[in-house]
């Protein structure tokens, strides 16, 4: 059996796969962790598929704003406390930190990769 690909682009996660029951239970993991369903799972061509929307993706009541680009991820925000904290939320997420907050002209920033493990960010 292929995996569940799950996809994310901007605001939206995209959840899809050849086994409709697998693509079902990916749909349903990914709304405990806070996702929306914007799309049942439907079929489409050889896949079953099913759109979200990412919580991550917007600002959050701190003002950071989570930029995905590939795999890395950076997140963006007015000081050093609240990009950490959002952060760390991805990283429980599975995401890897490669570059601790920094200040920079925009605020502060970090920069994480999906493909990683959780690092410790308290060494920071």
């Amino acid at each position: 059996m292929d995996p569940v690909r799950v996809a994310r682009m901007d605001a939206y996660i995209m959840v899809s796969g050849p086994d409709q029951s697998a693509v079902e239970r990916k749909v349903a993991e990914l709304v405990s962790q806070g996702a929306r369903a914007v799309t049942k799972v439907t079929p489409l061509g050889r896949n079953w598929v099913a759109t979200l929307e990412d919580p991550t993706a917007g600002p959050d009541p701190d003002g950071c704003r989570v930029a995905r680009l590939g795999l890395q991820i950076i997140v963006t925000g007015p000081d050093k406390a609240s990009v950490l904290k959002r952060a760390e939320a991805l990283m429980k997420e599975g995401a890897a930190l490669k570059s601790a907050p920094q200040e920079n002209t925009n605020g502060w920033s970090a920069v994480l990769d999906e493909a990683g493990m959780d690092r410790d960010l308290s060494g920071s």
